[in-house]
């Protein structure tokens, strides 16, 4: 029984892997960019060219990291709805980022901030955005 099986799973295999390599070597639709070779990753950020760039929604969220009495971080995220950085390597005084997060449905209690003065609660706000960019 098992030896039938076998046989049978490779038997069906076989044309699942040829269909893969035919399909493969299909060009791409007519009226999109040729495939070209990708530029070398660089962690230099003067290496990416100037120009518009929108956030990737798909990749992309807004961290708020609030310290707690001296001990934690509360941590927050957000949604990103929408964003633009605006990069100049040349320079950097010019670059710009605009960043807009869904927070119209965020409910937080605030009576536990009432029982305790709001300087002992809530420390310096760093905030991070965790996005990936679309050169436009």
């Amino acid at each position: 029984m098992r030896r039938a099986m076998r046989s049978w799973i490779g038997v069906a295999a076989v044309p699942l892997c040829l269909a893969g390599f035919a399909q493969a070597q299909d060009r791409p639709p007519a009226g999109r960019p040729q495939p070209g070779p990708m530029a070398p990753a660089s962690k230099d950020p003067s290496a990416a060219p100037a120009g518009t760039y929108h956030v990737d929604l798909e990749h992309a969220s807004a961290v708020a990291r609030v310290r707690h009495r001296g001990i934690s971080y509360n941590v927050l995220r957000f949604g990103v709805r929408d964003g633009t950085l605006l990069w100049n390597p040349a320079k950097p005084s010019a670059i710009t980022l605009a960043v807009i997060g869904f927070t119209d449905k965020m409910v937080i209690d605030t009576r536990q901030f009432t029982q305790q003065p709001m300087a002992r609660m809530v420390g310096t706000v760093t905030v991070i955005l965790n996005a990936e960019f679309l050169k436009q």
